[in-house]
């Protein structure tokens, strides 16, 4: 079904069919809808005790965009049809929004100076935006299948994986068409590159960054001279991307290498504490997320070449002796389907830790992601087994 965003009305002027409409055209094409407050109903208590201390007027306008329903849930899977008609009679003035980085991820402009930005052609220009209740523009693009962008703030807001945003028919939202391009599928949108996203990221930090917007950022090596600045607008690159602060320094340090001749540890930890420090001064807000959070679980390696990898490293023993000697192990380790564990008693195991983990004539395979910290665990594991102190 083609895509009804309803260019022509704005919120209220939005019929009860023309409502439903739109929000079937949504659910057909895959937006994951999630119903949020509104200013003509009566604020609940519950959220009046969240913000004892805040206006009447900026209660209202937090409310208006506050889901619900718990919608985390809704950010892998999308809303039945039946819970969507479920909502709209529960709720029928409720503004609603879209959980972005699924079908589609926003520039969210609030001030004239973003708009100007945006629209400047500094970035990639997209064909749809939406007008905001503030006089800001919310700006659409495809999902870009080679790079992921999540939710971020700043002068600029970036509404990518794990945010949302509030779309028509919420009150005082209206979608426009740009130079008459009818928009049939978020597909048909441009999408955001890694370019645009180091211009972002200038722009968000006042021009602190002095590195010239036309310098790609590869990820390779960089001369003596460009060491530092090139660091910064990839701190501020992985930022965006929604790293948290243990990732991007181990990000830093790997980069660091490629450089040729790299830079001392310490001037690399610095530049790198220095743009994510500045980065939660400009955010306070994102204190308790963003650059604070371990996503680590986020980085998807093929256990595949990972077990590979061991394999070509574990035990590099010469072939032809290896082939030779079949019965007897050089490292005296025994295979999984030898007869030996059979006539063990588990009950007599000397070990070391855990249930029966360590053992005399056992091997353990220690499987993790790429600089997750397996040698710092293996080198503590060791550590506590030869002074017979206690481990984690």
């Amino acid at each position: 079904m083609a895509l009804d965003l309803n260019f022509d009305l704005v919120g209220d002027d939005i019929r009860n069919k023309e409502r439903r409409d739109m929000l079937t055209s949504y659910y057909e094409n895959n937006f994951h809808l999630i119903p949020c407050g509104s200013r003509n109903d009566p604020i609940p208590d519950y959220f009046k005790a969240r913000h004892p201390n805040e206006e009447e007027d900026v209660l209202i306008k937090r409310w208006s965009k506050t889901p619900r329903v718990k919608w985390a849930n809704y950010i892998t899977q999308q809303p039945t049809m039946q819970e969507i008609k479920q909502w709209y009679l529960e709720f029928p003035n409720c503004n609603w929004a879209v959980v972005t980085g699924i079908t589609f991820v926003v520039l969210d402009a609030d001030t004239q100076e973003a708009c100007d930005f945006v629209e400047s052609g500094q970035v990639t220009r997209t064909t749809l935006k939406q007008k905001t209740p503030r006089g800001g523009y919310h700006y659409f693009y495809a999902i870009n299948d080679n790079l992921t962008i999540r939710n971020t703030t700043g002068r600029l807001d970036i509404r990518g994986e794990g945010g949302y945003v509030m779309v028509s028919p919420s009150n005082n939202y209206k979608f426009e068409m740009i130079n008459g391009v009818i928009v049939d599928s978020m597909d048909d949108l441009p999408v955001l590159n890694s370019q645009d996203m180091n211009v972002i990221y200038d722009f968000n930090n006042d021009g602190k960054i002095t590195a010239t917007h036309n310098t790609p950022l590869s990820g390779d090596g960089v001369q003596s001279g460009m060491r530092n600045d090139t660091l910064a607008r990839l701190v501020g690159k992985w930022i965006l991307e929604g790293w948290g602060m243990r990732e991007v320094i181990i990000k830093s340090l790997d980069w660091n290498q490629t450089n040729n001749p790299p830079m001392s540890v310490q001037e690399v930890l610095q530049t790198a504490n220095s743009i994510c420090t500045g980065h939660l001064k400009r955010n306070p807000e994102e204190v308790d997320a963003g650059i604070l959070k371990w996503n680590t679980s986020q980085w998807q390696i093929p256990l595949a070449d990972e077990l590979k990898e061991i394999m070509d490293q574990e035990d590099p023993i010469d072939k032809q002796k290896s082939q030779i000697i079949v019965e007897r192990d050089p490292l005296g380790l025994k295979t999984f389907n030898d007869p030996f564990w059979d006539t063990m008693d588990s009950s007599r195991i000397e070990q070391y830790w855990g249930d029966a983990f360590v053992f005399e004539q056992s091997r353990v395979l220690l499987l993790g992601k790429p600089k997750i910290g397996k040698s710092h665990w293996l080198g503590a594991f060791a550590a506590s087994a030869t002074t017979g102190t206690e481990f984690m």
